[in-house]
């Protein structure tokens, strides 16, 4: 009778972290719905110096940055959910944004512009995690759902502030 040898073993998978992607950014004004934080879209403009690493907002808040990453962002909301709680133990809010760790790692405050020019989320903190939310994918908090569909999915420029 024939026997058939044991399969070889699959070797276990390598985890591979992504390095972070600089964006093209260019200097000037980025005009559009900007969040700011305080859960209004307001038709504001940004501006974003390249040459001295600073982004200046319609209210004169002026932040320094180290790096531009590139970035594919989506939503979320507790609207209606029994939690929100962040993976940093702060309550969900905007500005609250999940990220992953091994990327942008939690407590990191950020900038983040859609490359569309549509919308300006604002000055933010990593502070929550997700099961979705790997490499160089972040997702935003949001206060509705309607604001997270009309959000959707979207390539954006996540400046790492100093």
């Amino acid at each position: 009778t024939y026997v058939a040898p044991e399969p070889e073993p699959e070797p276990e998978p390598v985890q591979t972290q992504t390095a972070p992607q600089t964006a093209p950014v260019q200097s000037g004004t980025v005009q559009s719905s900007y969040h700011s934080g305080t859960g209004s879209n307001l038709l504001s403009s940004v501006q974003i110096d390249t040459a001295n690493r600073t982004i200046t907002t319609p209210s004169g808040l002026t932040y320094s940055y180290t790096q531009a990453l590139a970035c594919e962002a989506t939503a979320y909301s507790c609207e209606g959910a029994s939690w929100n709680t962040t993976a940093t133990g702060t309550t969900a809010r905007v500005g609250a944004i999940a990220v992953d760790p091994n990327f942008i790692p939690l407590g990191t405050e950020l900038f983040v512009v859609t490359n569309d020019g549509q919308f300006i989320y604002g000055y933010c903190v990593a502070e929550d995690t997700g099961g979705a939310i790997k490499n160089n994918i972040i997702d935003l908090y949001f206060d509705t759902f309607a604001e997270c569909y009309q959000f959707g999915r979207r390539d954006c420029t996540v400046y790492v502030l100093s």
